[in-house]
């Protein structure tokens, strides 16, 4: 995702594209579905978060407009593997099991983020594809 998916006043991100591999190099495209195609909500304590990390990729000179960047290119998305172990370790480091949906193991004030924040908003969303 790119910053410019955060709406930071309505509080809701946009997924609007995806990275995938092809032949080990990150690819950028369109979802799958149109039914892919869908707007979050963002909830505050990870609005702070995301913000927090915004000015560190400022300080770090790696903002490239990706919200997790590669090191080597800040204009150039993480490859999708290297954001998966950096989570594993993450999660391991916490003591917190593997879980194949990574936005549940994300940990909030009030325990893991609710099945909510991934359905889907009104079709008429901002995130509809163009």
């Amino acid at each position: 995702m790119r910053w410019e998916d955060v709406d930071w006043v309505r509080e809701e991100v946009s997924v609007r594209r995806i990275v995938t591999l092809v032949e080990g190099i990150p690819v950028v495209g369109p979802p799958k579905t149109t039914g892919s195609y869908r707007v979050l909500p963002l909830p505050s304590d990870l609005k702070a978060v995301l913000l927090e990390w915004k000015a560190a990729l400022r300080a770090m000179d790696l903002d490239g407009g990706w919200i997790f960047p590669a090191e080597t290119s800040p204009e150039t998305p993480i490859n999708p593997r290297n954001l998966e172990r950096a989570y594993k370790n993450l999660l391991k480091k916490a003591g917190l099991p593997h879980t194949a949906s990574m936005i549940y193991a994300i940990p909030s004030p009030h325990g893991f983020w609710p099945r909510e924040w991934t359905r889907r908003r009104s079709p008429a969303s901002s995130a509809t594809p163009p």
